[in-house]
């Protein structure tokens, strides 16, 4: 009797879960909603995993599956993976698609990525290395606008000017834990930048303010043949925003806490401060 009453009982169970069971294109979606957060989160581990389970099931993956894949594939060091994906994508979502520009750059960045280490490695051998001569041709409303915010921080050195904006707007816009922010204390995440005009570098500090004791970092960019052209992203659940790094493309350079104007503006700002140094470069070189 014991064991009839067990087996009925198993077998209950086993309906129970096959009835709360998603059909297979809602947990299509759910699964990609999880892929999203591990990407966001860093955790590749798990990432990874959601992409196997989105292999095995049968029905159709949304594009944007392609692009995520892609990230996976690139951490894990497959590029031939990871750029085969990113054209699936490309093929499939058109121009239109959410990471349309940011998955041509990333195939431009592997297509280019052998050539570009062959050719530094040839040119560190023989001559020093030379700024990349980008042509930047100088607008009017691009000096009328540097005149503005060099009259705005009363500095004669347009790149100065172009520093202390890109701080401000850092300044005012940080990565915070919450939807408050706490003008008492220190939180969140926030970045600040400086130049080395003799070195051709823009050094970003990375302060993380969730950790205690508050954990900083800084990176030094050499702007020498970097495309001063920036591409930008938002996250409305994260309610963030970033810069995407000018050299390693699938890497985030800046963050801040909103996107629109703030966002914009300092894609303009440090674009613009990239293409001053180069020249400054190319003119000392000579």
């Amino acid at each position: 009797m014991r064991r009839w009453i067990t087996g009925w009982f198993v077998l209950l169970l086993s309906f129970n879960a096959m009835a709360e069971a998603l059909a297979p294109e809602f947990e299509v979606d759910r699964l990609m909603l999880a892929l999203e957060e591990h990407l966001e989160a860093g955790n590749w581990q798990a990432a990874e995993a959601d992409v196997r389970r989105l292999e095995a099931l049968k029905p159709e993956k949304p594009p944007a599956f392609n692009y995520l894949r892609a990230k996976v594939a690139l951490k894990k060091g497959d590029t031939e993976s990871a750029r085969n994906s990113l054209i699936t994508y490309v093929n499939a979502a058109g121009r239109e698609g959410q990471y349309y520009r940011e998955a041509l750059r990333l195939i431009n960045e592997l297509d280019e990525r052998t050539p570009r280490t062959r050719s530094s490695a040839e040119a560190s051998s023989t001559t020093p290395a030379r700024p990349v001569q980008l042509p930047a041709p100088e607008q009017t409303e691009t000096r009328a606008w540097l005149a503005r915010l060099q009259e705005l921080y009363l500095k004669k050195d347009p790149v100065d000017a172009l520093v202390e904006h890109a701080n401000a707007l850092l300044a005012a816009s940080p990565v915070l834990p919450g939807r408050l922010r706490h003008l008492d204390r220190r939180e969140g995440i926030e970045y600040r930048l400086d130049v080395s005009e003799d070195r051709g570098e823009i050094r970003v500090r990375r302060s993380d303010y969730t950790q205690t004791p508050a954990r900083h970092e800084i990176e030094a960019l050499s702007v020498f043949g970097v495309d001063p052209y920036l591409d930008a992203g938002c996250s409305d659940r994260t309610r963030r925003c970033w810069i995407w790094h000018p050299v390693h493309a699938d890497q985030v350079w800046l963050e801040i806490g909103r996107g629109g104007e703030p966002l914009s503006e300092l894609q303009r700002t440090l674009s613009e401060l990239i293409r001053q140094l180069q020249s400054r470069g190319r003119g000392q070189a000579g």
